[in-house]
């Protein structure tokens, strides 16, 4: 099958700024918003990412139905495009989003993103400091990192989010590519279900949790890379957290590590795929057997303790 070319990401976000892109989207309310900010859009069919010579493209995917539907056919997906899966998150909080994304230095995230995969290519040993602590990071010889690559391509598929972030991921076991010790602060929390019924059994309770934790004085106690203490807005919620776990495969571990490189101050009482890119954060669950909640940082820092053959 025939597919256009690679592109830059500084290229396809110079697309996206100028508003040149196109948005494809699955609801009339998200085909309005990109409208109303000076998008063309268009409907979202299969056929819509099946046309390399188009401008490059953004999916709004609003309901699970389509984000299953990009998961499955993404390989005859020949356009050159990313998304935003709302739909995992809020899609009620689509307008969000979409400003965070559009407000984005893309030229200086993808720059500090190059920076961080560097650091963590080149260390076995970091400290992540904030305002709530210190945690000590401990990398491992080989890492999970799902992409560190600077182009979007055909027949390929990309969290938006990706390109704001250097992320890594304990996949194949519970401390496969790092584990983390120590207090790490958050001012805000992310979360997502890959599963429809998952989200709707975990919803409220997440919803809950995010509006009390937006600002306020939160921190994790970190014991060989598990989640022993969890503490919102001053309060010990310890064991409303492993209620969230209960079922998981890892449970309270760690599972995804990311430093983001975008600078803005996300909205805490909305839940996007943007926000753990304005901070360090840590992640725990996978998504589908447990909802996965990503822990926000933008005030921490990241300091190499011990560099790779040091």
């Amino acid at each position: 099958m025939f597919a256009g070319a690679a592109m830059d990401a500084l290229e396809y976000f110079r697309h996206l700024e100028a508003r040149r892109a196109t948005i494809v989207a699955d609801s009339a309310d998200a085909l309005a918003l990109a409208r109303a900010r000076g998008f063309t859009a268009a409907a979202y069919t299969p056929a819509a990412l099946a046309r390399p010579d188009d401008p490059p493209a953004l999916v709004l995917a609003t309901r699970m139905a389509t984000f299953d539907a990009l998961v499955d056919g993404w390989e005859a997906a020949t356009s050159t495009f990313t998304h935003l899966a709302v739909a995992r998150h809020d899609p009620g909080a689509l307008a969000d989003c979409l400003d965070e994304l559009l407000a984005i230095d893309a030229r200086a995230a993808l720059e500090r993103r190059a920076a961080m995969y560097d650091l963590l290519l080149s260390c076995d040993e970091l400290e992540l400091t904030g305002p709530g602590g210190a945690a000590a990071l401990a990398l491992g010889a080989e890492l999970e990192i799902a992409n560190a690559g600077a182009e979007v391509n055909p027949c390929w598929l990309y969290a938006v989010s990706e390109f704001f972030e250097a992320s890594v991921v304990n996949l194949e076991h519970a401390r496969s590519s790092f584990t983390v010790d120590g207090r790490f602060g958050f001012a805000g929390l992310a979360h997502l279900s890959n599963d429809e019924a998952l989200g709707a059994a975990t919803g409220e309770r997440l919803a809950r949790l995010l509006r009390r934790a937006a600002g306020a004085d939160n921190w994790l106690e970190l014991a060989d890379n598990r989640v022993v203490r969890f503490v919102v807005a001053g309060e010990d919620a310890t064991a409303e957290f492993a209620a969230l776990l209960a079922g998981a495969e890892r449970g309270a571990a760690i599972t995804e590590l990311g430093l983001g490189c975008a600078r803005f101050t996300p909205p805490w009482t909305s839940n996007t795929p943007l926000h753990k890119c304005a901070g360090v954060w840590l992640g725990v669950g996978n998504g589908a057997d447990a909802p996965h909640i990503d822990f926000i940082a933008p005030d921490a820092s990241v300091r190499p303790l011990r560099r790779a053959g040091a």
